[in-house]
């Protein structure tokens, strides 16, 4: 079954259950693989991962491909390391080391 972001996104705020799994390892190829399982997201982890920004759009289309959102979480807080995830296929972002509600509405300015 595939699933958009959309679909993910009210699934998310009408408390249903939704799954996914974390991925360190590099490569399109695993990315499809992961998404096959018939997981409703698949979250690339650039802060602790093996993969880097240049692989994000053949991840990302692979596991769109296969069905499932691409999720991002980012190395940082940063402007740059928030957006440019979303430029290059991701369809959210999960933001490590948010100090607090102030630093968290710079961060969501920074990914629209």
């Amino acid at each position: 079954m595939t699933i958009s972001e959309v679909d993910l996104r009210q699934r998310w705020a009408e408390g249903r259950a939704c799954h996914g799994v974390w991925s360190v390892l590099p490569g399109a190829v695993t990315g499809e693989v992961l998404a096959r399982t018939g997981a409703d997201f698949v979250v690339v982890d650039l802060q602790h991962g093996a993969r880097t920004e240049a692989e994000l759009p053949g991840v990302a289309a692979a596991v769109t491909a296969a069905g499932s959102v691409p999720l991002v979480r980012a190395r940082s807080p940063h402007f740059a390391d928030v957006g440019r995830p979303l430029d290059l296929g991701a369809r959210g972002v999960i933001v490590p080391n948010v100090r607090d509600a102030g630093h968290a509405r710079e961060v969501v300015a920074a990914g629209r």
